[in-house]
């Protein structure tokens, strides 16, 4: 079975084997040489307690949100609540909004068309948090961070498609400026713009 960007499965009954990818921007038959030569015998490796312990604490630590950096640009005192109505793009994407009024728990609305996606909560500690039901169908996780005083950076990843799409917003006065990258390279980096109409009046708020 093969899928876009370098997702497939092979089943190797003689070998009693299924292997899966799932990814982008690699070549599966070059991952495919790696595991081929990994492949030492047609029987199981010596149980490893301590090893699968070790697993299973990297697994939970890395799962594990890490405390908030603290730092939230004065710029989100201004920006919280807006809605930018967006120039025409490759996404057909409309409208964003991002409520910064819980600080501990953003929040992220998109016009994508004429469908609404979200809110959905956006991980700041470099976390992504997941919501249900994206533009695919798809879980969405979403991560983000101010890059200095004027921008801020998300990351809208839909777990289990190949597209997982980058904006940097650049606020300046009532416009904002968007940088969108994908990660497949499907769709061309490309920057657009887009200008305040209000929505509501949320401010963030002490946590």
């Amino acid at each position: 079975a093969n899928g876009r960007g370098g997702q497939r499965i092979t089943v190797i009954p003689e070998r009693n084997l299924i292997v899966v990818m799932t990814g982008g921007d690699f070549e599966p038959g070059d991952v495919g040489a790696f595991l081929g030569r990994a492949l030492k015998s047609d029987g199981p490796l010596a149980p490893n307690p301590s090893g699968v312990a070790r697993l299973n604490a990297a697994v939970a630590e890395a799962g594990r949100p890490t405390p908030p950096d603290g730092y939230l640009s004065p710029m989100a005192l201004t920006v919280s609540g807006r809605r930018y109505r967006l120039e025409p793009n490759p996404l057909n994407l409309r409208e964003l909004t991002i409520d910064f009024s819980r600080i501990e728990q953003p929040q992220l609305q998109l016009q994508i068309g004429d469908r609404l996606d979200g809110p959905r909560p956006i991980g700041m500690d470099g976390v992504p948090r997941l919501s249900s039901a994206g533009y695919s169908g798809l879980p969405v996780a979403l991560s983000g961070a101010w890059r200095g005083q004027d921008t801020f950076v998300f990351e809208y990843n839909e777990v289990g498609a190949i597209n997982a799409y980058e904006f940097s917003l650049r606020f300046s006065g009532e416009d904002v400026s968007v940088t969108l990258s994908e990660r497949s390279g499907v769709i061309p980096t490309t920057t657009f713009h887009g200008k305040t109409e209000r929505s509501s009046s949320t401010v963030p708020r002490a946590g």
